[in-house]
Formats: C-alpha cells, sequence, structure tokens
C-alpha cells in the first residue's frame, strides 16, 4: 500500500527551526530579536495601548509567558470590539514582522526540510497552527505545490489547513494598484473594528508587501483561546476536506505541538477520523499524557519520538 501521511504541526516546529535565534512565544518583546523589533515601528503607534496593557499584566503577575498575558486581557476586556479586534492585529503583525526575518534564513540543513523533501511524494495534507508561513515556506523550496484551504489561492497541490489563521489572511478587500493606494486607507483600517472575526466569506492571501499594513479583519486566534471562528465557511471547508482525505491517510506525523486544552477538541476531530490503521508519530520534546490516552482509547497505532533527531520512518 502506497504511504499517504499528513502533518500536523505546532508552535514546536518553529522553534526547532529557529532555535535560540527568536523566542517565538515573546511578541510583545519583539520575539527577543532587535531585527524583527525593527519592523515594529510601522504599526506600533496604533497599537501601543494593547501592547502597554499586555506588558503590564506580565509585571503585574509575574508571568514568564505572554500568552498567559494574553489570556487575561481577552477575560478583562470581553467585549470590547475595539481591543478585541486590535489585539487580533498587533499579532498579525508582530508575527509579520518575524516573518520577515525568518525568510533570511536558510533551511538548507534543517532536518525537517530534508525529511518533507525526501518523501514529498507521499505527503496529501498539512494542518498547522501556527500563524508563521514556515510549513508553507518549506513546501515551496521542496517544489511542493500548495494551497490554504478556504483560501482564494489557486486549488492546485496539498492542501494546508490553518484553523487557527496566519498572517496573510484577510477578508477580501478591492484590488489596489500599489502599496500606496492601500497606505492611504490605512487610517481608515486602524479605525474600523471587526469583533470575533465576524465577516464570514472567502478569505484572501495578502501579498507580502502589506503584510506590515493594518488588515481589515485578521482572522487569527490568539494564543489560549479556543476557536471562536470554526463556524466560517472557510474555516469549516478546511475541515471538510480533511473529512474527505482521513480515511487515506497511513500516517499522521505531529510536529511540536503541545495538545494544549483549547486546541483539543480540534485535535481530537482529526484524530478520531483516522482510520484504524493509521500509525501516529508524535515529534515532541515533552509527550502529553492526554494526547497518548485518547490514542490509546481510539486504538491507534503510535510512536512516541522525544529527542527532535530520529525522523519518523
Amino acid at each position: 500500500m502506497t504511504r499517504k501521511f499528513a502533518l500536523l504541526v505546532g508552535d514546536g516546529l518553529t522553534k526547532d527551526f529557529v532555535g535560540n535565534s527568536f523566542n517565538t512565544s515573546r511578541p510583545f518583546h519583539n520575539f527577543d530579536n532587535n531585527m524583527v523589533g525593527s519592523y515594529y515601528k510601522f504599526f506600533m503607534p496604533n497599537v501601543k495601548d494593547i501592547h502597554d496593557e499586555i506588558l503590564d499584566l506580565v509585571t503585574k503577575h509575574n508571568l514568564k509567558n505572554e500568552f498567559d498575558a494574553i489570556e487575561m486581557f481577552s477575560e478583562i476586556n470581553k467585549g470590547d470590539t475595539r481591543k478585541e479586534c486590535q489585539l487580533r492585529r498587533y499579532l498579525a503583525l508582530s508575527y509579520s514582522s518575524f516573518q520577515r526575518e525568518l525568510d533570511k534564513q536558510s533551511k538548507a540543513n534543517w532536518r525537517w526540510f530534508n525529511w518533507i523533501k525526501t518523501n514529498k511524494a507521499n505527503l496529501t495534507f498539512a494542518i498547522s497552527f501556527n500563524y508563521d508561513l514556515l510549513l508553507e515556506t518549506t513546501l515551496k523550496e521542496c517544489k511542493i505545490d500548495n494551497y490554504r484551504t478556504g483560501s482564494n489561492e489557486k486549488h492546485v497541490g496539498v492542501p494546508i489547513f490553518k484553523p487557527h489563521g496566519s498572517i496573510d489572511f484577510d477578508i477580501q478587500q478591492p484590488q489596489y494598484k500599489n502599496v500606496m493606494d492601500q497606505l492611504t486607507l490605512s487610517p481608515w483600517l486602524w479605525k474600523n473594528y471587526f469583533s470575533l472575526n465576524q465577516v464570514n466569506s472567502m478569505i484572501q492571501a495578502i501579498p507580502s508587501t502589506h503584510w506590515l499594513l493594518p488588515r481589515l479583519e485578521a482572522d487569527i486566534i490568539p494564543p489560549s483561546q479556543v476557536n471562536y471562528q470554526r463556524h466560517l465557511d472557510w474555516v469549516d471547508k478546511g475541515f471538510t476536506i480533511y473529512n474527505n482525505m482521513a480515511s487515506e491517510i497511513t500516517d499522521l506525523i505531529i510536529i511540536g505541538h503541545s495538545y494544549s486544552v483549547c486546541d483539543r477538541e480540534e485535535v481530537d476531530h482529526f484524530l478520531e477520523r483516522l482510520a484504524p490503521v493509521t500509525k501516529v508519530h508524535i515529534v515532541n520534546p515533552n509527550i502529553s499524557e492526554d494526547l497518548t490516552d485518547k490514542l490509546e482509547s481510539l486504538n491507534l497505532e503510535y510512536m512516541v519520538i522525544t529527542d527532535f533527531i530520529t525522523m519518523p520512518e
């Protein structure tokens, strides 16, 4: 039987690539990288109050994890349309700044680049919980055609489903002739807010030239939040495509996903639709017992790889 594998990736994939050069969990501290911080000047004046409030929570509660501060911020400001929208824009723009530097890093000696390149003929589906585009650029450099489900991209190649959004997702907007056209609209965009990703339509992938400009609606789920955009058509389309392909998957490779409580319902959806003969490979230095318990309850065979060096076979 021909092997058909799917990828499910979390932040651990990006951490494995960047090593100590960036801290992927600190968007409010420029990811601990001065080069990333150099891009913040383009958007910071418009979201400074969000930035300052998050950092105040970090200091006041002595938090080591900025994602915890984001969770607290979201709870405190529940119902505040402006702050909720601006937080998502901040995340889209900060991770876009991170992506600018990420794109400068060579993948030539990265173990996952070489593994995917070797096994590219067998890749059938990919799921990414990351905002960044590392998975997409890796597939592109491996010469694997791909597209994001629910987007306006040409549907050719491997489908990539990003249920929590992406730095380059936005709702459909007029086609601008050039960046200057959109720059003139930026003040208007910053003053208009959409609550909880309420516009339900196909998403468009914006070009890299627009990454540091405000999204009309940043289709992003903040860290530690349950997916409140699950009902949107473009998200539902990703689940539907997966459902139609799941029974053919022989290997699901979970890379660097923590199986956190807020993501669990979605991850369980993917696991529960696998064929009984599918083998699950968990690549993570910190294995969740809840995840292995779930796999055992489904009678799915699994292999645990904790060193991030041993590659799935």
